[in-house]
C-alpha cells in the first residue's frame, strides 16, 4: 500500500507541473518565440554556420545601384555571381566578359583569389542590385575591357565608394 501511496503523488506532482507548464506556456512562451523571430537571427548565429563569412542578410543599407562590368582580363572570363559572398556558395549566373552588372552596395568577406595581383586580390564582394546575390571584386571592373596578355595590367578596378558599403 505505501508504494501505491507514493505512486499517486508522484503522478499527481507530475500532472500539476504539466498543467503549470500549459498555463504558463501560450502567454509567457508564445511573446518570446514571437520576439525572437522578428528580430532576426541573434549575434551568435554566424559562429554556428558552416561558411564564415559576413552573413547577407545585411540588405538594409548600400546606395544607389551603380554600374560594373564583368572582367575580360584572366582566365575564367567573364564573372560569376553566388548566392553568399564566397566561392563556397552555389553560383547563380555565368555571366560573359564585359557584361555589365547593377551592384548597390559592397561587403569584406573572404577573399576568393589571393593569388591575384593587387588590388585584384581583394575580399570585397558586390550586393547585385536587384538583392538576389553576389559578385567578387576580382571579377568586375569598372569599364568594359579589351583582352590584355600583359598579367600585370588588370583594368581599372571597380569603385568601393565607402558610403556604398553594408
Amino acid at each position: 500500500m505505501p508504494d501505491n501511496a507514493a505512486s499517486d503523488r508522484r503522478h499527481r506532482s507530475a500532472l500539476a507541473r504539466r498543467s503549470f507548464l500549459r498555463r504558463l506556456g501560450l502567454p509567457v512562451i508564445l511573446p518570446i518565440v514571437i520576439a525572437v523571430g522578428t528580430m532576426g537571427a541573434p549575434w551568435w548565429w554566424p559562429l554556428l554556420t558552416s561558411d564564415k563569412t559576413i552573413a547577407a542578410s545585411a540588405t538594409a543599407r548600400g546606395c544607389a545601384p551603380f554600374q560594373v562590368f564583368s572582367q575580360n582580363q584572366w582566365p575564367p572570363y567573364g564573372a560569376m555571381t553566388r548566392t553568399r559572398p564566397s566561392v563556397a556558395a552555389p553560383p547563380i549566373s555565368a555571366l560573359a566578359p564585359n557584361e555589365p552588372i547593377a551592384v548597390d552596395g559592397w561587403i569584406h568577406a573572404a577573399a576568393p583569389y589571393r593569388a591575384n595581383p593587387r588590388p585584384f586580390n581583394s575580399n570585397v564582394w558586390f550586393r547585385l542590385a536587384n538583392r538576389q546575390g553576389w559578385v567578387s571584386f576580382a571579377a568586375v571592373r569598372a569599364i568594359p575591357t579589351a583582352h590584355d596578355p600583359d598579367p600585370s595590367h588588370g583594368g581599372e578596378a571597380a569603385p568601393t565608394p565607402a558610403r556604398c558599403q553594408v
